[in-house]
């Protein structure tokens, strides 16, 4: 099943969001992925994305790759919320 992950990462900047998708240097979206919307919070940054399945998302997640970028630019924690959805269109 879909799913739809809103992140919520208060004190992370516009230039630490940047670097850290620099850092992935994806050539798109990763696999599974069917939307990443990022933008500011307050006192923070937002990310929305939409997945395929929780286990597509925990795959990336979990990569060395993605890891590695979270080590590499001090990313703040996100708080992660999921919601299952049944349509997603593109």
């Amino acid at each position: 099943m879909a799913i739809v992950q809103i992140h919520e990462l208060p004190g992370m900047t516009r230039e630490q969001y940047e670097q850290g998708l620099r850092a992935l240097n994806l050539s798109g979206p990763p696999p599974g992925s069917h939307l990443h919307a990022g933008g500011p919070m307050e006192g923070g940054w937002r990310i929305v994305e939409v997945w395929e399945s929780e286990a597509a998302a925990n795959a990336f997640y979990g990569s060395e790759s993605f890891q590695q970028m979270i080590r590499n630019t001090g990313i703040p924690a996100p708080t992660i919320t999921n919601y299952p959805v049944e349509t997603v269109r593109k």
